[in-house]
């Protein structure tokens, strides 16, 4: 998981790395994101119907996640908790219906964690805290 937080935190444009773990904030860091899994969840529930690409399913991937900012001289500079959520097939747009985009629940769970990731970039109290 702390992998995947570095890297949707790199692709926001922000310099991540990993500590080791009980380590803290590295020498040369200016915060520390520490990270807690709070839920996670996939429900993948098959219908009787068949498709041309096989049994219907519906499936849902949550993902519930608590961030805290700290760095050497404010410990709990930002608290927060984010979530995330994937729902197959997406839901219908106008007459048409739409086939799921991910079939399997990893990847299903992938997408929901990076959803959790993206709200924390898009908070503007942790956007706040970053910058104060």
């Amino acid at each position: 998981m702390a992998q995947g937080v570095a890297r949707g935190l790199s692709d926001a444009g922000l310099k991540a790395s990993l500590a080791a773990s009980g380590d803290g904030a590295s020498s040369g860091s200016t915060f520390t994101l520490a990270t807690e899994i709070e839920s996670i969840s996939v429900n993948k529930h098959f219908a009787a119907e068949q498709t041309i690409h096989g049994q219907y399913f519906t499936m849902t991937a949550q993902v519930k996640l608590r961030f805290t900012l700290s760095s050497h001289d404010h410990p709990g500079l930002y608290t927060g908790v984010t979530t995330g959520a994937e729902t197959e097939p997406p839901a219908p747009v106008g007459n048409e219906a739409f086939l799921p985009l991910e079939t399997e629940p990893a990847e299903s769970l992938s997408v929901a964690m990076s959803r959790a990731i993206a709200a924390l970039i898009l908070e503007p109290q942790f956007r706040k805290a970053l910058t104060n």
